[in-house]
């Protein structure tokens, strides 16, 4: 099974994949950083994932 990390970013690209609005994709970030506020290099993945919107 692949790492948290990189869970995470299967999953954005899979929105991207799907033509998710920019909106729809800064509501995933937003609902990560909620979810990985106490880890911080899961933040910086999810900082990695907001500068590609």
């Amino acid at each position: 099974m692949p790492s948290h990390d990189v869970q995470l970013i299967l999953a954005f690209n899979n929105c991207v994949d799907r033509g998710a609005t920019k909106q729809q994709l800064q509501d995933f970030v937003d609902r990560c950083r909620v979810q990985w506020t106490s880890n911080s290099e899961m933040l910086a993945v999810v900082d990695g994932l907001q500068n590609k919107i």
